[in-house]
């Protein structure tokens, strides 16, 4: 199995996606902060209760953001080694199935209705794709 970049610290990812080399890159940086923004709403659903289906569907997607970063890499690195169609395919399938999970992780935040006390951290895991909109 390939390494996975969840399972260093965040510093080496940082390190990594700061590094001369192709992978990681702007995929893999975009689906760990849209990850993070998840992980918020998790928490929010979580502390709030009684939204069981939400919190599943958000640790569905948070799952789905994990492994597009991942396959993003292997993705890219694959095609730089080998430069066939197939590995070509798989450079815009992989950002793609990040971009749907991202997009479904927001929708879920604007059907989440949360503790006024948690409505910060709510705003802030809109931020990394939403702008910081809060939900109305």
């Amino acid at each position: 199995m390939p390494h996975s970049i969840w399972s260093d610290s965040l510093a080496i990812f940082s390190d990594s996606v700061a590094a001369t080399r192709p992978a990681p890159a702007g995929v893999a940086a975009a689906c760990v902060a849209g990850n993070l923004g998840i992980s918020l709403l998790i928490k929010t659903l979580a502390i709030t209760g009684g939204q069981a289906e939400l919190l599943e569907s958000a640790r569905l997607e948070a799952a789905h953001l994990r492994g597009a970063a991942d396959e993003d890499i292997g993705a890219v690195m694959q095609f730089m080694s080998s430069r066939d169609a197939a590995a070509a395919r798989q450079t815009i399938e992989a950002p793609m199935r990040g971009a749907r999970a991202a997009v479904a992780g927001l929708e879920l935040c604007a059907k989440a209705s949360v503790k006024p006390a948690l409505s910060a951290d709510l705003a802030a895991a809109w931020w990394p794709c939403g702008g910081g909109r809060c939900p109305s």
